[in-house]
């Protein structure tokens, strides 16, 4: 870009994220005229600072739990459906109160080896969209709740469940970013 070459500081407003991630070195998200999160893209898209940025910036899976503990590390939840997981780096908590964690579907494993460290849930494949470089598997997972995963295709990609297959699903925690969930929720 031309205002790299020259050294020029430049803001440039927008509300398309990929344009967003691509051209900045900082990015601002303001929500209603405040500013809510202040950061590099990878900050803002790996580690959003609430939910309004979290659903601005990218898609997201939305898990719903309850806490069950934490400490300086993070959480202890339980996800509906009873599958407990860990959320390093999550904001203290009261025990009991509803929490939602956030996913990335790029951070969704399917079928992944068998590996202690990485949280893994059951779930049946009910959709599938074909994006061409990529396709997204929509996994119900129980209690109504679903998991988008995003698969690429093309040479070493694994084979794309078929819809209504039963796959294992799998994230690294510390990819969960965790709130409080939504009133009403």
């Amino acid at each position: 870009l031309l205002q790299r070459e020259v050294g020029i500081t430049t803001i440039f407003v927008t509300h398309d994220q990929d344009e967003a991630l691509t051209l900045s070195d900082r990015i601002v998200v303001m929500d209603q005229g405040r500013i809510v999160q202040t950061g590099t893209p990878d900050e803002i898209y790996d580690r959003p600072a609430n939910h309004f940025v979290s659903d601005f910036i990218g898609m997201m899976n939305a898990l719903r739990g309850t806490v069950l503990g934490g400490g300086p590390e993070g959480l202890r939840v339980r996800l509906l459906g009873g599958l407990k997981v860990d959320v390093p780096g999550a904001p203290a908590s009261e025990v009991g109160s509803a929490i939602e964690l956030m996913l990335r579907p790029e951070k969704v494993l399917v079928n992944p080896a068998p590996d202690a460290s990485i949280a893994t849930i059951r779930g049946t494949v009910a959709h599938i969209v074909y994006m061409g470089a990529i396709t997204y598997l929509h996994v119900a997972i129980g209690g109504g709740a679903n998991l988008v995963a995003m698969l690429p295709n093309g040479a070493g990609a694994i084979p794309v469940p078929r819809q209504g297959e039963a796959v294992m699903l799998g994230w690294h925690p510390g990819q969960l970013v965790g709130f409080a969930a939504p009133k009403g929720a």
